[in-house]
Order: C-alpha cells, then sequence, then structure tokens
C-alpha cells in the first residue's frame, strides 16, 4: 500500500513539474519570448536605429514582417494594422497568448472587431481602416491598449508643444509621453499628431508598451523666442523666462531652478560698419566680452574652436570654463556667427552638466536651422 501511495505521489509530482505554467490574467508578466530572431528581415540592419525593438517585437510575437523577408520599417502604418499590433499587447496581457488571426475576407475584420470589444476604440471612430493612421491615432490606440495602471508615469511632463489641449489625441500623447513610450522629437519633443507614422516607429512604441523596462526617460525642453535679440533665433531651456536687459541688444535666459543659464546677445560692428567676417580668435574674444558683460571671466587660452552652422550660415562653436565672481565655476559652450552685419554670440553656462544640459546646447535655432558640428 505503502509503495502505491509512494508510486502515486511521485507520478503527481512529475505531472505537476511537466505541467505548462498558466499565465496570469492582466499582467505584464504575459509578455515572454515565444520566436527567436536571426536577422529576419533583410532590410533591417544591425546599424539601424530600430533594429532591437523590431528584434524585440518579432521575438514577443508583437509584428511579423511585411513580406518576402522583410519588414518594411520606412512604410507607412495603416489603421487596421496598427489595431492589430495593439490588439495583441492587449491580448497578451489580458489572456497570456495571441490568438487573432487575419479573416477570410477583408483581413482586418477581426481585429476592427476585437478592438471594439474590448473597447480599444468606438463605433464609427473610423470610417476606413485602410488609410494610413495619423500619429495622433495612432497614440489614441496604443494608449487604450493597456491599462492606465500599466503605463505609469516616469517622466513629469505637464503640457505638449504641438499638439494642444482639447485635440482628441491630447490625453493619450501626454499618457504616453509621461510612461516614455513615446518621446517625440526634436529638443521641445514635438509629436506631430497630423503626420503618418512608420512601421519602425510602431515597432518601437510596441516594444515600449509590452517592455516597462524599455522605456525612456526624457526632458522636455521648451522654446523661447530671442528674437529681438538676434532675428530667427529660438533656444531651448527647461522651464525658462525670457527677459531683455539694457535694450534690445542682450537677453538672459536661465532654468527654473537656476542651474542653466543661456546669454543671448548681437553687437553691431565698429563706427557703425556692418560686420563681414570673423576669425576663430576675433569670436573667441567676442564671446569673452559677452560673458564679461554679464561678469564672468574665463581663461581664454583654454577655450577650443570647433566648426559650426545654421543651416547656411556659418559659426564657432566654443567650449570653456567660467568664474561668476563667487567662487562658482560654470560650463559653458557659446556660439558666435554673424548675422545681418551683427557679430552674434549665444553662450550656455551650467554649475552641473547633465544629459539634458547636452540637449539644451544642442538646441539654438536660427530661422528654423538647428545649430550643427560641421
Amino acid at each position: 500500500m505503502k509503495k502505491l501511495l509512494s508510486a502515486a505521489l511521485a507520478l503527481c509530482m512529475t505531472l505537476c513539474l511537466c505541467a505548462p505554467a498558466f499565465a496570469a490574467q492582466n499582467s505584464m508578466d504575459n509578455f515572454r519570448r515565444t520566436a527567436a530572431y536571426n536577422n529576419n528581415f533583410a532590410d533591417v540592419s544591425a546599424s539601424h536605429w530600430a533594429a532591437p525593438s523590431v528584434k524585440t517585437c518579432y521575438e514577443y510575437g508583437l509584428m511579423t514582417g511585411s513580406g518576402g523577408g522583410k519588414f518594411t520599417p520606412g512604410g507607412t502604418l495603416t489603421v487596421a494594422q496598427a489595431l492589430a499590433i495593439a490588439d495583441r499587447i492587449h491580448e497578451i496581457y489580458t489572456t497570456g497568448k495571441s490568438t487573432l488571426k487575419n479573416g477570410g475576407g477583408v483581413w482586418y475584420q477581426p481585429y476592427v472587431d476585437y478592438a471594439l470589444e474590448n473597447g480599444i476604440i468606438e463605433p464609427e471612430e473610423f470610417s476606413a481602416y485602410d488609410r494610413p493612421v495619423t500619429r495622433g491615432e495612432a497614440a489614441r490606440i496604443f494608449a487604450a491598449a493597456l491599462p492606465p495602471a500599466e503605463v505609469h508615469a516616469i517622466n513629469d511632463i505637464d503640457h505638449l508643444t504641438d499638439v494642444p489641449r482639447g485635440d482628441d489625441a491630447y490625453n493619450a500623447v501626454l499618457l504616453l509621453y509621461n510612461a516614455g513610450v513615446l518621446t517625440g522629437s526634436g529638443p521641445d519633443c514635438r509629436f506631430r499628431p497630423e503626420e503618418t507614422i512608420t512601421r519602425a516607429e510602431i515597432a518601437a512604441i510596441a516594444c515600449r508598451m509590452a517592455l516597462p523596462a524599455e522605456r525612456e526617460t526624457f526632458v522636455l525642453l521648451d522654446g523661447h523666442d530671442l528674437g529681438d535679440v538676434i532675428p530667427g533665433l529660438m533656444v531651448y531651456m527647461t522651464g525658462a523666462g525670457a527677459e531683455t536687459e539694457d535694450g534690445a541688444s542682450r537677453a538672459v535666459l536661465e532654468s527654473a531652478d537656476g542651474v542653466y543659464r543661456c546669454l543671448a546677445a548681437a553687437e553691431a560692428g565698429a563706427a557703425g560698419s556692418d560686420v563681414t567676417a570673423m576669425t576663430p580668435k576675433e569670436g573667441k574674444y567676442a564671446l569673452s566680452d559677452a560673458l564679461a558683460a554679464e561678469e564672468y571671466t574665463m581663461d581664454i587660452s583654454t577655450v577650443r574652436p570647433e566648426n559650426a552652422a545654421f543651416g547656411d550660415v556659418p559659426a564657432y562653436r566654443y567650449e570653456f570654463r567660467a568664474d561668476d565672481g563667487k567662487g562658482r565655476e560654470h560650463l559653458g559652450f557659446g556660439y558666435v556667427f554673424v548675422r545681418d552685419g551683427a557679430l552674434c554670440t549665444v553662450t550656455f553656462l551650467t554649475t552641473r552638466d547633465s544629459t539634458e544640459f547636452r540637449k539644451v546646447i544642442a538646441a539654438p535655432a536660427l530661422d528654423g536651422q538647428t545649430a550643427e558640428l560641421t
């Protein structure tokens, strides 16, 4: 009897060990690798910016290729394709697996039905499903694919630069920005809600939706027009406010906590003559003079020029250390260029170097042309 009981217990334990693990209901743990990726798509190179996201989406069953061994990363996504991916995210989260298949007639009908049944879209929200989906529409679709608690905030974004309050996509975009699922583009993180979206971009979004560890923290840098000082000049600072000092030739911009500071100035040529060109040395001394006007001093011998440009406007960029006269040393970057016959300087100073500050110094734009090293 004891032998039979022991055998029965052993068999029970064996069956328990061999039994597949059941997926939890409504759990992020349900997102698991179900396939191996071996460079399946010939048009997604290892160096492509979205390659890691494409790999993850394939392995986790969120996206498949476009056919013929290709992914078509630059291809435009349709409303139906966006729904199919969002449906998979929702179904895996709620049940642990993706079961939806293309329909025999209209291929996307099962995905539309599922999205309607599960509140991912509303009835009559879309009049056509085979047209390109806009970025704003995609944000609304993906924001509804998971409960709000699963797209919790890791950023502190309280407004959007190009999606007005009241826009249909505003709440969805803001939710996904704060969750680090969307990051926008440029220093002010523009979303461009009316534009179309690519398969590569959707892969990044789907990857971050399914795997919270892939979500990104970032800072939204607001733009401030300093056109009264230098025509067409826009700079970006976090939580800053611009003011003009002593006429229209100089302006100061500071971050809310005083850590970052931007100085912009334009000086006419001697005796009213127009400035037509400058040398790196002249630019360095102009930068020193602009800093001195704000009571900063710097060791000119340590300043090194780099070639830069605002579109077709040549400039020099300088990195330096400056003392504020109060015993504090600042890391500084300055741009010097000639604009409309005036020698112009834009200088950034910080008491604490950071990724945020590095975004700031790369952000000046003149007539819509962002400064670039050449």
